[in-house]
């Protein structure tokens, strides 16, 4: 330990940085060589070194505790050795040996790794570092042993690895980035809220074996606030209590959206997030980044931003604390989120405590996120208001870790003006900011922005943000992530490209688009993809070895076909020729198989791929609450996904083997879901047309106040962006005012003509509506405007459409059941028992465990209640899982269906609408507030082939 700190009463930061800056010139607080990459200071890993961070508190010294150093090189290889035998088997992980390259203990060392076979029946793996040697490994199974390892489920199956190793060899393999960042800041509330230390176990594994880095580390930041905010600011537990989100909702809480949302619940009589969570979640974090710094990664910790709870006020009458304006239509019993203005001198006591109360818990690696303004704009972009965030933010950090390098979130900075971002960074010196671009790895510019047209430039991790909510489509631009993200590490100012990000809001869906990332992550221009269609069908091969070894066999050239359908389909992957027909020898096997069924192949003409991201809001399909008004979102070429799943099957049909394969059951699945959620985007216009004869809707408007409007917002163009009134609105930043009402109306009258379709609302924060349904509204003053009826609605053919025993409302309900059947065969879409299984194991009492189940289901549902927020953001998280469908998304369908239907045969009525989505709201509360059925975890037992083959020739005869 370092001798303790002379007793001061300057608490000021530049008296602290002082102070450690003596300490570590006089050698009493270790460093280590900086890393040009971040301008970080990293402690040699040729020991384990321990360090001591000191704090002063009131004029007193007190040690905070030992930091954690990287694991030393030896650690490292027994981390992936570790790890090699929990994926392939203790005995089989006997042939391998690790050894660490030239540099490993100099964390400025590009990433690298090695290959060779030194004696039969031997694999020598070298790297310079635990997550070098574990991709290593993973490069050896899928280019030396043809194998591969399921994103979210990370288990190889035994029986695909040979029964020795096979002689492979790479010289070297350099990557093209010093760092892999994962993550989002949400993603650890709509994915991993709930995860217990053997599913973080296989996500870490998996993490290293594909080479990330730098894993963002928010669990158990809960209990550190608690200790903060109670030992030193004489906070009390019920005071927090009305501060902390649930457990399903920490994000949003975290980042000042929410407050007390999910953390209460009176059914079981909780009153906040509870001591057993947070202990728990506490020894969590403790396992999760000691797992993450064996294999030699940087978890990202946390660092104030400013929110604080309400009560705080109550204990410090000077602070100077604003509020937010809403987020999300939440009530202010809900939001109303306090903030500690930059400038008051309790910003950095608060945030010197919380990093080092963090550290004493869970170590350092000098990286922190902290995010004032994520989807709130600041109150002023007055240049010396903007730049006293930017300063305390990491002023707070440095105060305590002088090294500290402050990781900023891009989300809700691409839209700022270049001298407010510069405003905002200009007192961070050089190498101790960072930011993620989260539109990078698919754009060839916008990265410039915080790399070239701020002084000075920043790092900048090339981000890819995707699965928004956890609503699943079958997408992704193949070719452009293939090759944009090294293009823009060759186009960018010297090392200000810093790394990849992975940054989806919900993990695991559309693998392929991952494990194309993940080589990415590896290839630099040596070694880079000059094919994607050869990638493509390698990667078909080996997803489903041994299977597909026969190169030319049927299953093998089924699998590929259906690969390069897919990729033409919805991955933007298009072909030399114009069709993907297979052959004549091809169709003649499908129809002589043991399980034979139509093979006829649809016609597949040559189609852009589109934009598949233009309405990420609406990929739910039949997962949401009904309405006259939803958007709709189908593959940007059906045809091809049908193509796809057509020859999957034939490819199931020619392989009993292959038909067992766990990667192949996800994958057929996952296309049927697909094409059966295009079929319902194909039906549900023909239930909404009869019931949309706009000859009744007159030029006038009725106010809604304190409400927002139902449905979907106008689209403007093809990329989905709606049609906004310019200069005007709540939500913009700065604030703008309220839009003039009449100038909306005439807006709205027009809008035919301008964007095709007929507006029947509008809101005084400038979006035009589609829709009738109408919402309460209390986060900011807003208003909404519905066009007038003349009275007329309905009639016999809407009654029909929606109740008809051959119409398409009949339809929809038959296509919901059999989309839940097919979902219950295989683990990744029978999710909702152990979704909730999940989230009850962390409960101590029935009470708790009853408040945890409530937490998932709302989540996955209403994301906020009737009395929270309206529903505004109903849907926004929902999953394509059985389960949910049958119990929750089914009941509702059927309900608004009998309700318009018997409206609509009644004649002469007005539209139901309004009524029907408040009915429809609270049967959706209710079954969110239900602990029963009691949901099974697992599958139901039926054959994924069977069932997928049964509904194709269902539904594409």
């Amino acid at each position: 330990r370092t001798p303790e700190l002379p007793d001061s009463g300057d608490l000021s930061v530049a008296a602290t940085k002082h102070r450690v800056a003596r300490l570590t010139r006089e050698k009493r607080i270790p460093t280590a060589p900086r890393s040009p990459f971040l301008g970080l200071r990293m402690v040699s890993q040729s020991g384990l070194l321990r360090g001591v961070v000191w704090c002063i508190v009131g004029g007193a010294t007190a040690a905070v505790g030992e930091t954690l150093a990287p694991t030393p090189p030896s650690g490292q290889i027994a981390a992936a050795q570790s790890l090699i035998a929990r994926v392939a088997g203790e005995a089989r992980a006997q042939g391998f040996d690790l050894e660490l390259l030239d540099g490993s203990d100099n964390q400025t060392t590009t990433p690298a790794f090695e290959i060779s076979a030194p004696s039969e029946g031997r694999i020598r793996l070298a790297g310079t570092s635990g997550i070098a040697l574990a991709s290593a490994f993973h490069w050896y199974l899928k280019y030396g042993c043809n194998a591969s390892i399921m994103y979210g489920m990370p288990a190889l199956n035994a029986s695909a690895l040979p029964t020795a190793w096979p002689p492979f060899s790479v010289a070297r393999m350099t990557a093209p980035v010093q760092s892999v960042y994962y993550f989002n800041v949400v993603t650890h509330s709509y994915t991993a809220w709930n995860w217990g230390w053997a599913r973080w176990e296989a996500e870490i594994d998996w993490m290293a074996m594909n080479g990330v880095s730098m894993p963002l580390a928010f669990t158990g930041q809960e209990y550190v606030w608690s200790r903060v905010y109670t030992e030193r600011f004489n906070l009390t537990a019920a005071e927090l209590a009305e501060h902390f989100a649930g457990p399903a909702f920490l994000a949003w809480g975290r980042m000042g959206n929410i407050r007390g949302w999910g953390g209460w619940y009176d059914s079981a009589n909780i009153t906040g997030l509870t001591q057993n969570w947070m202990a728990q979640q506490r020894d969590l974090q403790k396992q999760i980044v000691a797992r993450e710094r064996a294999f030699g990664m940087r978890p990202v910790l946390v660092a104030f931003a400013g929110h604080v709870p309400i009560a705080l006020s109550t204990h410090f009458p000077s602070a100077k604390i604003t509020h937010s304006r809403g987020w999300c239509g939440f009530s202010t019993r809900y939001s109303d989120d306090a903030l500690l203005e930059a400038e008051d001198p309790l910003f950095v006591q608060i945030g010197k405590a919380f990093v080092e109360i963090q550290t004493e818990e869970y170590g350092t690696d000098h990286i922190y996120n902290g995010d004032t303004f994520n989807e709130m704009g600041p109150s002023s972009t007055d240049p010396n208001y903007i730049r006293g965030w930017g300063t305390a933010v990491h002023g707070a950090l440095t105060v305590v870790d002088p090294e500290a390098v402050w990781f900023v979130q891009g989300w809700s900075l691409g839209g700022w003006a270049i001298e407010t971002l510069q405003a905002y960074w200009s007192g961070v010196p050089a190498g101790q900011l960072i930011s993620l671009d989260l539109d990078c790895a698919q754009s060839g510019g916008s990265w410039k922005k915080y790399t070239s047209m701020v002084t000075p430039g920043r790092p900048v991790m090339c981000g890819l943000l995707d699965n928004m909510g956890g609503r699943r489509a079958l997408h992704g631009n193949l070719p452009l992530l293939s090759n944009q993200t090294l293009e823009n590490v060759q186009a960018a100012p010297p090392g200000l490209i810093a790394g990849l990000g992975w940054n989806p809001e919900d993990l695991h869906a559309n693998p392929i688009k991952w494990q194309l990332m993940a080589e990415i992550a590896w290839r630099g221009p040596p070694h880079a993809i000059t094919s994607i269609t050869t990638w493509l069908d390698a990667y078909a091969r080996r997803r489903y070895f041994p299977a597909t070894a026969d190169l030319g066999g049927q299953c093998t050239l089924a699998v590929e076909a259906a690969w390069r359908a897919l990729g033409q389909a919805a991955y933007g992957v298009h072909p030399s020729s114009t069709s993907l027909s297979t052959s004549d020898t091809l169709q003649e096997a499908t129809l002589s198989g043991d399980q034979a069924f139509d093979s006829t192949p649809l016609p597949l003409p040559r189609m852009d791929l589109g934009d598949a991201d233009s309405d990420k809001f609406s990929k739910d399909g039949v997962a949401r609450i009904p309405s006259l008004s939803l958007s709709m979102y189908k593959s940007p070429n059906v045809t091809g996904v049908q193509e796809g799943w057509r020859l999957l099957l034939a490819a199931g049909n020619a392989s009993a083997e292959l038909r067992t394969g766990a990667a192949y059951r996800y994958d057929l699945v996952d296309v049927t879901r697909q094409a059966l959620q295009d079929r319902f985007a194909e039906l549900y216009p023909t239930l909404v047309a009869p019931c949309s004869d706009n000859s009744h809707l007159t030029d006038n408007f009725t106010k809604h106040a304190k409400a927002n409007c139902g449905g979907g917002c106008l689209p403007a163009d093809a990329s989905g962006n709606c049609d906004r009134m310019p200069g005007c609105g709540h939500d913009r930043v700065p604030s703008e005012p309220p839009c003039d009402p009449q100038a909306m109306m005439q807006r709205c009258l027009a809008a035919n003509a301008s964007v095709g379709v007929v507006c029947t609302a509008f809101n005084t924060n400038g979006y035009l509506y589609k829709g009738t349904s109408v919402s309460p509204f209390g986060a900011y003053p807003l208003d909404c405007y519905t066009r007038v009826s003349d009275g007329g609605w309905g009639g016999l053919a809407c009654a029909e459409a929606m109740t008809g025993s051959g119409g398409p409302g009949q339809s929809i309900l038959q296509l919901a059941t059999d989309l839940d059947r097919v979902l219950n065969t295989v683990p990744q879409f029978a999710r909702l028992g152990s979704w909730i299984a999940d989230a009850r194991a962390f409960g101590a009492t029935d009470q708790e465990r009853d408040w945890l189940e409530w937490n998932a289901r709302m989540q996955v549902t209403l994301w906020g209640s009737i009395d929270g927020n309206s529903g505004t953001i109903a849907n926004y998280a929902s999953k394509p899982w059985a389960g949910l469908i049958k119990s929750h998304y089914l009941p509702l369908w059927q309900h608004f269906l009998t309700r318009m239907g018997a409206a609509a045969a009644a004649g002469n009525a007005s539209d139901p609408s309004v009524a029907v989505r408040a009915e429809l709201l609270l049967m959706s509360e209710q079954w969110t507030n239900s602990t029963t059925p009691t949901f099974p975890v697992g599958v139901s037992g039926e054959d994924p082939f069977a069932v997928s083959a049964e509904l194709f020739e269902k539904y594409m005869k």
